[in-house]
C-alpha cells in the first residue's frame, strides 16, 4: 500500500508526496523530499493514516543517488534519525526552478529542526 502525505508551504501551495521507509530505492529522477518522523497517533484515524512530521527538507537532482545509493553520506541523516525521522517523503519535480522554489516553500512553513544551522558566534566575530 503506498502511502500519500500533504506538505502544505508558507505560500499556501499544497504538494503531494508518497511516504517511504528511509533507504528504500528511489528512480534517478528529480525532485523534493522530506525525512520525516510519525505525529503521535490522536485517534484510529491518524493509526489508518498517519501524520507525518518534516524534520528535514531537501532537494536533489537524482533522488535515487541521494537517498539511496549515497544515503549513508547525507549530511542530516544521522541528526533526523536521532530526532525520530524513519521515513522520507518525496515529490518529484520536472525543473530545477521548481525544486528550489518547493523546497524553500517548505522550508519557510516547517522550519524543520535539521535544516537549522547552527552559528558558532566566533565564526560571525573572530575570537574573543
Amino acid at each position: 500500500m503506498e502511502f500519500f502525505v500533504t506538505l502544505t508551504g508558507i505560500t499556501g501551495t499544497e504538494y503531494r508526496f508518497t511516504v517511504h521507509e528511509i533507504g528504500t530505492e528511489f528512480l534517478n529522477v528529480a525532485g523534493v523530499y522530506a525525512f520525516c518522523a510519525k505525529a503521535p497517533a490522536r485517534g484510529l484515524m491518524d493509526e489508518l493514516f498517519p501524520r507525518y512530521v518534516p524534520l528535514y527538507v531537501g532537494e536533489s537532482m537524482d533522488l535515487g543517488h541521494r537517498l539511496h545509493t549515497n544515503l549513508n553520506n547525507h549530511h542530516r541523516l544521522t541528526d533526523a534519525k536521532a530526532r525520530g525521522a524513519t521515513h522520507v517523503a518525496v515529490m518529484h519535480t520536472a525543473t530545477v526552478d521548481q525544486r528550489m522554489r518547493v523546497e524553500r516553500d517548505l522550508i519557510a512553513a516547517y522550519n524543520p529542526p535539521c535544516n537549522r544551522e547552527t552559528v558558532n558566534p566566533r565564526s560571525l566575530f573572530g575570537p574573543y
